[in-house]
């Protein structure tokens, strides 16, 4: 196992990280991530996979949520988070024990390994300046992966039947598709280059000025402010996604992807649009008082507007917004206009609201 890079302070280094690579995509063709449609350059790994791969991703993945650090954590562990070598990298991550990687961080007396991994990371944000609002939000998201993480080292109850989906989808389906992107990520290096004049220091901190607004490098100024003195090593993560903002903070190091931003931004833009327009629709209590009236049985026009006390066309008029944001149906029964609720439409509006914000346990 390899110890390069860990806790040193300072510099940078331009490099793939197919632990990092491995968790996003895992995280997308589960659905746990993308928000909206995946781009068309990203529907292969999807569209290639076997269904019955995919129908067993939920029991090696447990409950988490994308995006998520499983593989980042092992990487972590074992010293190649910073390798993009995937028989190399796999290999070192399945051959440590969950023993062997607690004496190794040096773990205390009482905890877990999953204990001892949310420490590490806590401290390390921490130290970042980085202040979650939730730090008890955070302890639950880390320990919630690392001890699924731990589950997939060796001797581990997941292990086997982990790294055997792993190894076919990599060689048959993420492979393949990964060689189609390698330009896409050459232009990233280069452009890295280009700028930082080489593809390690560290003896110098890094220039931040060429990120895009969406990097935390550039958004977030206590992780600016930690790269600019040193207190960080910087990692400037080149990935195939071409995902802006994805990011993680590990004991001396912050991994950021450094790609700009494209179709993935604009498909977030246009699911919050597409979220915010049907959640408007709810923004009446008339119309939500409409919608507790037809929950069961459809009403016409006359039947709600004499319950309500208001004239039709003022029931057309919130029946047309209902309807336009795919809340209810109307339809003709004999010269009445009755309206229908689609419990499902509503369900799913406040599946994507939950989805979309993310919000933190507790």
């Amino acid at each position: 196992m390899s110890d390069q890079h860990i806790d040193i302070p300072g510099g940078w280094l331009v490099s793939p990280s197919i632990a990092m690579e491995l968790d996003a995509m895992l995280a997308m063709i589960s659905g746990r991530f993308s928000l909206g449609t995946l781009p068309a350059h990203l529907l292969p790994l999807v569209e290639q996979t076997p269904a019955e791969w995919l129908a067993e991703l939920p029991a090696l993945l447990g409950d988490l949520k994308g995006p998520f650090g499983l593989l980042t954590h092992m990487a972590d562990w074992v010293g190649v988070l910073e390798s993009g070598e995937y028989g190399g990298a796999t290999l070192a991550m399945r051959q440590a024990s969950a023993e062997e990687v607690f004496s190794r961080l040096g773990g205390e007396a009482g905890e877990s390994l999953a204990d001892l991994q949310v420490r590490r990371v806590l401290q390390a944000e921490l130290a970042a300046g980085l202040e979650p609002e939730s730090v008890e939000a955070r302890r639950i998201v880390y320990h919630q992966e690392a001890a699924q993480a731990a589950r997939l080292l060796a001797g581990g109850d997941l292990a086997a039947p982990f790294w055997h989906w792993l190894d076919r989808f990599y060689y048959q389906v993420y492979q393949p598709w990964r060689e189609t992107r390698l330009a896409f990520m050459q232009e990233q290096e280069r452009n890295a280059l280009a700028v930082l004049g080489e593809r390690e220091s560290a003896a110098h901190t890094p220039r931040l000025d060429w990120l895009p607004a969406q990097n935390p490098l550039v958004n977030r100024p206590a992780l600016n402010e930690s790269a600019r003195l040193g207190r960080l090593r910087v990692i400037f993560w080149v990935e195939p996604f071409g995902i802006a903002d994805l990011w993680a903070i590990l004991p001396g190091r912050l991994l950021a992807a450094i790609a700009e931003p494209g179709v993935f931004l604009q498909n977030f833009y246009t699911f919050a649009e597409d979220v915010a327009a049907r959640a408007q629709a709810l923004a009446d209590p008339t119309r939500l008082v409409i919608l507790r009236m037809i929950r069961h049985f459809g009403m016409t026009n006359t039947e709600i507007a004499s319950y309500l006390g208001i004239s039709r066309p003022t029931v057309s008029v919130h029946a047309k917004i209902l309807r336009g944001a795919g809340l209810i149906e109307t339809s003709e029964v004999g010269r009445a206009v009755q309206h229908t609720i689609k419990p499902a439409a509503l369900r799913q509006l406040f599946t994507d609201l939950q989805r979309f914000l993310d919000l933190p346990e507790g």
